[in-house]
């Protein structure tokens, strides 16, 4: 059960991000326009309610009108309850984005894809696609997934190198970890845990002790959370205060199955977070 909520909770950012995204006007230019400019109008219905599978029908009444558009793929397969099912429809609405695009598209010199309005419907799905295999624990193609996004938007709009992070800690692939470590230019309360878990997996005992009551500084609601001595019960938000509840509800989720595979973690900061 408490697996469930935090994976429910991952996908709150993800919710909030994508209905930012229907808000954004949509450039239509292909000889569909008509029938796509239909279906989001349909779709802008879906925001009225808060019912998942209204959502879906909804969605699907707008994937009737036009079945090349995305934004319905997306708001169909983001509200099936039956998570398998839902990996299955984000896949089919992202494979569709890739195929309307076209193989050349990607072969142009761009530095950030996301700029480019006709890739932030697959970019979304892509993200969508990518936290439900996660949620599922496919971690395996959700890192591929995770990836992929990166390297098409290295401004990083999802916050996907979090996920990357902690899908090289759960794979113990430690060497791409300390690399992508070693590119970045500011630290903050998550690669400092980061870091931390790094260290813990590589063994390195007597430095991540050195460490903990710097955690227990960045943020005390996370190392709260870590020790049991609070219940995660924060709804994830996609901008907060570093040291706050909500960064702390955050992290915790996106580091959540790393730290599940650290079983005597609790006790370890217990033990030296007071320590000189």
């Amino acid at each position: 059960m408490m697996e469930q909520e935090k994976d429910r909770q991952l996908g709150i950012t993800f919710q909030i991000s994508l209905d930012s995204f229907l808000d954004e006007p949509k450039i239509v230019n292909d000889e569909k326009s008509t029938q796509y400019e239909q279906a989001l109008q349909v779709l802008e219905e879906a925001k009225r309610f808060r019912s998942n599978q209204k959502k879906c029908d909804i969605a699907k009444q707008a994937l009737g009108i036009c079945g090349d558009c995305i934004e319905a793929y997306l708001v169909y397969g983001w509200n099936v309850q039956d998570i398998y099912e839902r990996i299955h429809i984000l896949r089919q609405g992202m494979e569709l984005a890739t195929m309307n695009i076209g193989k050349e598209f990607f072969l142009r010199h761009v530095t950030d894809f996301y700029e480019e309005d006709v890739m932030k419907p697959l970019l979304q799905i892509k993200f969508a696609y990518a936290l439900s295999l996660y949620e599922a624990g496919n971690l395996k193609k959700a890192q591929k997934q995770f990836q992929e996004i990166l390297n098409l938007n290295p401004s990083d709009v999802f916050h996907v190198k979090h996920y990357v992070y902690a899908s090289y800690l759960y794979f113990e692939q430690l060497e791409k970890c300390k690399e992508l470590l070693g590119r970045e230019l500011h630290e903050d309360t998550f690669l400092m845990y980061v870091r931390f878990l790094l260290l813990m997996k590589e063994e390195q005992i007597n430095e991540a002790k050195a460490m903990v009551t710097q955690l227990a500084q960045a943020n005390t609601h996370l190392f709260d959370m870590l020790t049991y001595r609070m219940m995660n019960t924060a709804a994830i938000v996609p901008h907060f205060e570093a040291g706050s509840f909500e960064e702390a509800a955050y992290i915790y989720k996106v580091l959540s199955k790393v730290i599940s595979t650290l079983e005597y973690l609790p006790v370890f900061l217990m033990k030296y977070e007071n320590e000189d």
